[in-house]
């Protein structure tokens, strides 16, 4: 958690480590077990963030739309610094975040507050529909 911070991101490869930090510290806690219980019918090699946007899609949530930040950062640090120019700007799309100029300090702020923002946007939905799935994140003691 204590590598997660606006100044970061100092420049475009700075933005791009945060992206990879915000994907350990969120993405790769999702409770993968649990998500494969919940999906069945999905192909095994499916992902955790397309297992959880059918999950939330089932409880009458808008996984996708939801989801669209995670998946920005997840597209942000799949590539690391070799993403080409236009998929670096769709991946700040999903993120819901813009550039202006030079200011990627303020793309990582933008950056972490969305993502914050839909993570609880998230837990309040999943307790509204279902607490069954209230553990599809890991707790961080398991993650050692």
């Amino acid at each position: 958690l204590a590598k997660i911070h606006r100044f970061q991101s100092l420049s475009k490869d700075g933005l791009l480590v945060l992206a990879k930090n915000l994907t350990r510290f969120v993405i790769e806690r999702l409770n993968g077990q649990l998500l494969k219980s919940l999906t069945p019918s999905m192909d095994e090699k499916t992902g955790s963030l397309k297992r959880f946007e059918q999950v939330l899609t089932d409880k009458g949530i808008k996984g996708r739309k939801i989801l669209a930040p995670l998946v920005g950062i997840y597209e942000l640090r799949k590539d690391d610094a070799h993403l080409p120019s236009n998929d670096f700007d769709e991946a700040l799309k999903l993120c819901e975040v813009e550039i202006v100029g030079d200011r990627y300090i303020k793309a990582g702020k933008d950056v972490i507050a969305k993502i914050t923002e839909r993570l609880y946007i998230i837990a309040e939905l999943l307790k509204r529909h279902d607490s069954s799935v209230s553990r599809v994140w890991d707790s961080a003691d398991q993650q050692t």
